[in-house]
């Protein structure tokens, strides 16, 4: 959701860094997005199933530094 105008006027404020510090913090809580160690599941196919070219998996895994 997008931050209420008084928090944007606050982060207007903060240094570059700062903001960039506590947006990762805030996203890294967020359920929605991918972590080490799901599985991402994909299948295509034709509405008629004529077509079937399989199922790929993944496994999410941490990034490599």
């Amino acid at each position: 959701s997008v931050p209420s105008q008084f928090k944007q006027k606050i982060g207007a404020l903060l240094p570059e860094k700062t903001k960039w510090d506590l947006f990762l913090k805030v996203q890294s809580q967020r359920k929605q997005y991918l972590r080490n160690g799901d599985l991402v599941e994909a299948s295509i196919r034709s509405a008629d199933d004529k077509i079937d070219l399989g199922v790929q998996r993944n496994r999410v895994v941490a990034e490599a530094l």
